[in-house]
């Protein structure tokens, strides 16, 4: 058999719509029904996480002898960054070189609990919070509305940047002291490799996702507990 074999990378599952795309739970079932169809097709799928292989398996029923874990990988000498690209980047964007600065990376939505990560700026006004990332899909995203409005009414401490080319989103995270991402659902996220390739500490919702590619080397929390690590690395 010459046949050509069809490999392809499993990112997203059902799961990824939720608090994603307006109206998830009529759009699941389609979804969950062409991504059976799509992953099924192929001779390997390469599931970026444990978590992912195991919805694969369980929910899309993809033969599992197909299935081979292969985590999402960057190259992190073009992140490296030394003294004076941090400087540079702080000048650049306006940032004092003595301001504590958290930046989180993503589109604006439920999921990724940007509503916390306002709060956060809330309860620690002497601390500098950007999210990188605007609402690309408008008014199919999930609550758009509310999310416009989060954005709208933001603190004086938080900067929203909507959608950036990735060379700002580099910038962004060199001028950065933490990263933070507080999202509920994710598989194996690219912006968390992207901030420790630049050297951050990286702060991050305490999700059995992360037990097979992060695991401990980032500070896991839960909503009560974001705010504390936040303060320790600033202290």
């Amino acid at each position: 058999d010459r046949r050509a074999r069809l490999v392809v990378s499993a990112h997203v599952v059902p799961d990824s719509l939720v608090g994603s795309i307006r109206l998830a739970r009529w759009w699941r079932p389609v979804a969950r029904g062409y991504m059976r169809w799509f992953y099924r097709r192929a001779d390997r799928v390469l599931a970026v996480s444990g978590m992912v292989a195991r919805a694969l398996e369980h929910e899309l029923h993809v033969d599992p002898e197909r299935i081979e874990v292969l985590h999402n990988t960057i190259d992190m000498s073009a992140y490296r960054t030394r003294t004076e690209d941090r400087t540079a980047a702080r000048r650049a964007l306006g940032i004092e070189d003595d301001a504590f600065v958290v930046v989180g990376v993503g589109q604006v939505q439920p999921r990724k609990r940007v509503d916390l990560f306002e709060r956060l700026a809330h309860e620690h006004p002497d601390i500098t919070f950007v999210w990188v990332g605007g609402i690309p899909f408008k008014h199919l995203a999930a609550d758009y509305g509310a999310m416009r409005r989060l954005m709208e009414r933001a603190p004086d401490n938080l900067v929203f940047t909507d959608a950036l080319p990735h060379e700002e989103v580099r910038a962004h995270l060199q001028a950065a002291d933490v990263f933070c991402m507080p999202a509920e659902q994710e598989n194996h996220p690219m912006c968390i490799l992207e901030a420790a390739g630049v050297g951050l500490p990286v702060v991050a919702r305490d999700i059995p996702e992360y037990d097979d590619t992060f695991g401990d080397g980032v500070l896991r929390c839960r909503d009560e507990t974001f705010g504390d690590a936040l303060a320790l690395l600033r202290d």
